[in-house]
C-alpha cells in the first residue's frame, strides 16, 4: 500500500527480517526513561522527538537508530526509518543519554492512533543485531523499544495560514510604486515558501494589504538580485503572462474550495484574469508596475463587486493565496503552500479576515447561533425532552463562548473550539432530521451527480427523504443520475442495494481519493460489487452513483425501483421509485463529434480494459504514439527516433505499433479514427537524448529517410483497413514554427493524401505560414476566449477546415475540479463555437499514484481513469464527459432536424430554434450549476420528439 515507505524501511534495516535478528550476541544494555514528543500530528507534518535512555550495560560501539510508527490496532500500516545516528557514545552505568530526532508523518497516513517504536540495531555477518533493555514493563522487555502512542489527525485546513484584514481607507494611485503614506499602515505578509511547503525561495516576496468596503489593494515587492534577466515579454491582457515573472493573486470569495478567482500581472504590468482557469470571464480591476535596484514591485486595485461581492464589512473572509514564478533562477513561490508544483489548489488557499480575528469569531458565533435557535424551535414540535436539552444545552455553551482572539495562534485555537460547537450541532441536526422521519436511522436522498461531496455532508443539504425519481431518455443514451444514503446513527450501518424492475441501471458506488491539497474527494466509480454491499460509518454519506442505459430499450416509460435493505433486522429497507421514459429519437453509434484523448495507457496490463472504457464512454478517436515504434528512446515519451542506425532504411518494428493498433480499432467501435505522432520530436530537452535524432536533421538524406518512415505508417495503416480519412499525423506537440512547417510539409510531399494537425495556436501569423499543410487545426480552450488569440483563431475559422478544441488543467488536484463545468460543458462549448471535436489530455497517464496524490508524486494529476486489480475504473470527471459528448449529439440532432422542418410549421422551427441557443448560450454561461444542462437536455429531447412526430 505504501511500497515507496517499505523500500526506505528496508534500505535502512538491511535484512534484518530477512537474514534474521540475533539479539543474543549484542553487547549493551538500556532503559528507556522518557520519550518527549507532542501527542497528536497531522499527515504531512514534521515534529521533534526527544528520547532519553538510561545505560545498564555499557554497549561496545555505534549502533544504528531506527524509528517507525506502527499504525493500531491492526499492526504494522506503514514504517518509516527516519535516520542514522550514533546510538551510544562514551558512556559509563548509570549515565542518561538523550537524543532528538525528527519524525514526517507522510500525507498518505490514515488517522488514528499509532505507537512510535525506537530500536537500535548494528550488522552481525550475515545478520542483524538488536539492542536488549532492561525495563520493568512487560511490553518493554527485550529489546530497545520506545513505546509512545501518539495521533494522527485526519488531513484538514484547520491549520491554514489565516490574516486579517482592517479597513484603512486608503489613498492609492495605481502606478506600481508602493511609495503612498497608506502602504505603510499595510497589513504585511512574508516568508515565502516552495509551492511543496519544503524549503524556502532564495528571493522573497513581501505582499502588503489595504482595503476599505469596496476595494482591496495589493502590494508586491519581489526581491531579485538578478534584475538583468528580468523577464516580461507578454504585451498581451490574457496572454501568457506566466511564461514571464509575475504575481498570481487567487481569490475564493465563496469558500468553496473549488471555485476561485485567478488574477496575474507581469514584471511588465500585463494583467490576466479568470474565473478558475475560464478566461471568458473579465473583471474591470487595474494593475500597475515599477522597479527598484534590486526589486520590481506591483500595486493591485481590486473592487470587491469584480468578484462577486457587494461590499466586504467586518466578520467577512475569503480563502487566498499569493504565489511568484521568479524566471531568473526559475523559482516558484507562494505564501500558502499548495502541496504540489501547482498554485491552482483552493483546498490550499490561507484565509483573509475582514477586521478583527475575534470579530470574525463573533460573527461566525452568532451565525451559529441563529441556526441553533432555529433548530431549537423545530426539535420542539417533536417533544422529545433529550433532544430539547441537548439542543438548549448548545445554545448555552454558545453564550459562554467569548472569543478575544488577536494574534493567528490564538485566532486557530478559537476556531477549533468553534468548529466543536458546530460538530455538536450537526450532530443535533441529525437526530432532528431521524426524529423528524419517525425514528429511521437513515435517509435517501437525491443530489445531482456532478457535485462532489466529502464523507460528512452537512445535514443543512438535504432538504428531505426521496420517494420518486424520474428521467426522460432517448434511444441509445446513457444518463446519469446520484441517491445518496446517510447514517444518521452513532454506529456503521451495513445493507445491500437491491434493483428492481427492467431495464436494470448500471450503478456505481463513488471510492474517496485524497488531492495534493489535501481535500478528500468522490472521484472513482468503480462498480458495485456482485452483493451490491454498502458500509456506511456514523454521521456520514455514500452515494449511489446510477447510470440508465436506452441502447437496446424500446421507447415505452418502465417503473423500476431502488432499494436499500440493512442487514441490520430492526432497521427496515427503503426504496425510491424510478419513472424512465423513453422517447423515439435514437442518438447516432458514433457521436457527430471527434471525442479524443491522448490516452498513453502506462498500466500495460489494462490496455484492453482502459479502451474498451474509453469506447463505452463515446471516444471515437483513438492515439497511435511512434514510441510504440522501435527503435526509439527507452523511457523517453517526449522525443521519438522513427529509423534505425541505418539512414538509408527505416528500420521499423511494428510489433507493439500492431498491438495497441488492432486493441484500438476492434474495440474502438465503428468510425473509430486515430491520431498519429509520427515524429513529436522538438529542438529542446535533454540534448544527449536528442542528438541522435537531430543529426543530420533537414539534409537530403534524413529528409528522405523520414519521408520513407512516414510512409512506412501510411502503408501499415492502410493495409490495416483504414482510409486516409481515418487518421491524421501531428508532425510536433503544440508548435507552429519553422520545424512543424519542414515536418508537415516532408509528411505531404512524401504523400499528399495524409492529413496533417495541429495542436496549437501558434504567434500571430504562424497559422497563415503552415495553413497550406495543415488540415486539421485543435488550439487549447484557452485560445478560444483569449483576446490574444483572436486573430489566429479567427484566420482558422476562415480556412474552412476542421477545428477542434483540446483541454486539460495542470496540476495535482485535478481529481477535485468541478467535472460538469469542465469536463461535462466543454463539450456545448464546442457546439457553441461550431467546432468538430473535443479532446482531453490525458485519459490515463497517472504520473505517480493514482489514488492518494502527495507532495512525493508529480505536479500533474490528469487522469479520467483509475487502475482496478483487473479493470478499469472511471471517474465521475470520465462520465461527465460521456454525458457531455452525449449532449453534443443531442443538440447537433435538434440543429440538423429543423433543416427539415416543413414551411407549414415556420412557427415551431422558430421556437425551436430559440429554445436550441437559449440552451447553448444559458449552459456555457451558467457552467458552476449542474442543474442547467439537466434540464435543458430534457425539454430538447421531447422537442426532438415532437419534431419527428411531425415530420
Amino acid at each position: 500500500m505504501y511500497p515507496y515507505l517499505r523500500v526506505v524501511r528496508c534500505l535502512l534495516l538491511g535484512a534484518v527480517w530477512l537474514l534474521g535478528v540475533t539479539g543474543a550476541s549484542a553487547s549493551g544494555k538500556l532503559n528507556v526513561q522518557k520519550v518527549d514528543a507532542p501527542k497528536t500530528l497531522g499527515p504531512g507534518e514534521t515534529i521533534r522527538v526527544s528520547v532519553k535512555w538510561r545505560v545498564d550495560e555499557v554497549p561496545d560501539g555505534r549502533w544504528t537508530t531506527v524509528m517507525e510508527l506502527l499504525h493500531l490496532p491492526s499492526g504494522p500500516k506503514f514504517s518509516s526509518a527516519l535516520t542514522y545516528s550514533a546510538a551510544t557514545e562514551q558512556s559509563k552505568v548509570g549515565d542518561i543519554i538523550q537524543h532528538t530526532y525528527e519524525l514526517t508523518v507522510p500525507l498518505d497516513a490514515p488517522p488514528g492512533d499509532y505507537n512510535l517504536r525506537i530500536e537500535h540495531y548494528r550488522r552481525a555477518g550475515e545478520g542483524w543485531d538488536r539492542m536488549p533493555n532492561t525495563n520493568e514493563d512487560a511490553d518493554l522487555k527485550g529489546f530497545v523499544y520506545a513505546h509512545y502512542t501518539l495521533g494522527v489527525k485526519e488531513a484538514t485546513t484547520a491549520g491554514l495560514k489565516v490574516v486579517s484584514l482592517l479597513d484603512s481607507k486608503p489613498q492609492i494611485k495605481v502606478d506600481g510604486k508602493l511609495d503612498e503614506a497608506s502602504w505603510k499602515k499595510a497589513t504585511r505578509l512574508a516568508g515565502f515558501v516552495n509551492p511543496t511547503g519544503q524549503g524556502k525561495p532564495t528571493q522573497q516576496t513581501q505582499v502588503l494589504l489595504l482595503r476599505d468596503g469596496k476595494t482591496v489593494f495589493f502590494g508586491f515587492r519581489c526581491l531579485e538580485d538578478r534584475m538583468a534577466k528580468l523577464k516580461d515579454l507578454t504585451a498581451d491582457r490574457d496572454g501568457g503572462v506566466w511564461n514571464d515573472d509575475c504575481i498570481e493573486i487567487f481569490l475564493d470569495t465563496n469558500r468553496s474550495r473549488a471555485v476561485y478567482f485567478h488574477f496575474i500581472v507581469n514584471a511588465r504590468g500585463t494583467q490576466y484574469d479568470a474565473l478558475t482557469e475560464d478566461r471568458l470571464w473579465n473583471g474591470k480591476w487595474s494593475a500597475a508596475t515599477a522597479r527598484e535596484a534590486n526589486a520590481w514591485t506591483c500595486e493591485v486595485a481590486l473592487p470587491v463587486s469584480e468578484v462577486g461581492v457587494p461590499a466586504v464589512t467586518d466578520g467577512d473572509s475569503w480563502f487566498v493565496n499569493f504565489c511568484r514564478e521568479e524566471k531568473p533562477r526559475g523559482e516558484l513561490s507562494c505564501w500558502s503552500a499548495t502541496g504540489s508544483s501547482s498554485f491552482g489548489a483552493p483546498g490550499s488557499f490561507g484565509r483573509l479576515i475582514f477586521g478583527s480575528f475575534t470579530g470574525y469569531l463573533n460573527r461566525a458565533r452568532e451565525e451559529l447561533r441563529a441556526q441553533v435557535q432555529g433548530l431549537s424551535t423545530e426539535v420542539n414540535g417533536l417533544k422529545d425532552r433529550k433532544l430539547i436539552e441537548s439542543v438548549a444545552a448548545l445554545g448555552k455553551d454558545l453564550d459562554a463562548f467569548h472569543p478575544s482572539a488577536t494574534t493567528s495562534e490564538k485566532y486557530q485555537t478559537e476556531q477549533k473550539a468553534l468548529e466543536t460547537l458546530r460538530e455538536r450541532k450537526e450532530g443535533l441536526a441529525a437526530a432532528k432530521l431521524k426524529a423528524a422521519l419517525g425514528g429511521e436511522e437513515y435517509v435517501i436522498w437525491e443530489r445531482n451527480p456532478w457535485l462532489n461531496f466529502p464523507p460528512k455532508i452537512p445535514i443543512s443539504e438535504i432538504s428531505g427523504e426521496t420517494k420518486t425519481l424520474s428521467v426522460s431518455m432517448l434511444r441509445n443514451a446513457t444518463e446519469s443520475r446520484a441517491l445518496m444514503v446517510t447514517n444518521l446513527t452513532n454506529e456503521t450501518l451495513v445493507g445491500r442495494i437491491l434493483l428492481g424492475g427492467t431495464p436494470q441501471p448500471q450503478v456505481l458506488v463513488p471510492t474517496f481519493v485524497r488531492t495534493a491539497d489535501g481535500r478528500v474527494t468522490a472521484d472513482a466509480l468503480p462498480p458495485a460489487d456482485e452483493i451490491r454491499k454498502l458500509e456506511i460509518p456514523p454521521g456520514e454519506t455514500r452515494q449511489l452513483f446510477l447510470n440508465f442505459c436506452t441502447r437496446d430499450v424500446a421507447v415505452g416509460e418502465y417503473h423500476l425501483t431502488i432499494a436499500f435493505s440493512p442487514l441490520t433486522v430492526s432497521k427496515k429497507e427503503k426504496s425510491v421509485e424510478v419513472i424512465m421514459k423513453v422517447l423515439p429519437p435514437r442518438l447516432p453509434e458514433v457521436v457527430p463529434e471527434s471525442v479524443f484523448g491522448w490516452d498513453t495507457l502506462d498500466v500495460k496490463s489494462l490496455e484492453e480494459e482502459y479502451v474498451k472504457t474509453l469506447a463505452g464512454r463515446r471516444f471515437n478517436a483513438f492515439m497511435l504514439l511512434s514510441c510504440r515504434l522501435r527503435p526509439h528512446y527507452a523511457g523517453q515519451t517526449d522525443f521519438f527516433m522513427m529509423f534505425g542506425t541505418d539512414q538509408n532504411k527505416p528500420g521499423l518494428d511494428f510489433t507493439e505499433f500492431d498491438q495497441i493498433l488492432r486493441l484500438k480499432k476492434s474495440l474502438g467501435g465503428p468510425g473509430a479514427r486515430f491520431y498519429v505522432v509520427v515524429a513529436g520530436v522538438e529542438q529542446r530537452g535533454n540534448a544527449e537524448q536528442v542528438k541522435p535524432y537531430m543529426e543530420g536533421w533537414g539534409t537530403a538524406a534524413w529528409v528522405a529517410t523520414f519521408k520513407q518512415s512516414v510512409l512506412s505508417v501510411r502503408d501499415h495503416l492502410l493495409a490495416a483497413g483504414l482510409t486516409y480519412s481515418d487518421f491524421w499525423l501531428n508532425p510536433m506537440d503544440e508548435s507552429l514554427n519553422d520545424q512543424y512547417l519542414k515536418m508537415a510539409t516532408w509528411i505531404k510531399e512524401a504523400d499528399p493524401k495524409l492529413l496533417v494537425v495541429s495542436d496549437c495556436v501558434g504567434e500571430p501569423g504562424q497559422a497563415q505560414a503552415v495553413a497550406s499543410v495543415t488540415d486539421v487545426w485543435c488550439p487549447h480552450y484557452n485560445a478560444f476566449v483569449s483576446e490574444a488569440s483572436k486573430p489566429s483563431i479567427e484566420f482558422m475559422r476562415s480556412t474552412g477546415k476542421p477545428i477542434w478544441m483540446y483541454y486539460y488543467s495542470e496540476g495535482a488536484n485535478e481529481k477535485a475540479r468541478p467535472a460538469y463545468r469542465d469536463y461535462l460543458v466543454r463539450h456545448w462549448f464546442t457546439f457553441q463555437q461550431g467546432l468538430t471535436g473535443t479532446c482531453y489530455w490525458t485519459v490515463s497517464s497517472h504520473y505517480g499514484d493514482p489514488w492518494n496524490r502527495h507532495t512525493t508524486t508529480s505536479a500533474y494529476d490528469p487522469s479520467l481513469l483509475y487502475p482496478g486489480a483487473t479493470a478499469a475504473i472511471s471517474s465521475r470527471r470520465l462520465e461527465a464527459w460521456r454525458q457531455g459528448a452525449e449532449d453534443f449529439a443531442l443538440l447537433s440532432l435538434v440543429r440538423d432536424s429543423l433543416a427539415q422542418v416543413k414551411d407549414k410549421d415556420a412557427a415551431l422551427k422558430q421556437r425551436a430554434e430559440a429554445l436550441l441557443k437559449e440552451a447553448v448560450d444559458t449552459v456555457v454561461k451558467r457552467s458552476g450549476d449542474p442543474k442547467v444542462a439537466e434540464a435543458y437536455r430534457e425539454r430538447l429531447a421531447l422537442l426532438l420528439a415532437d419534431i419527428e412526430v411531425r415530420r
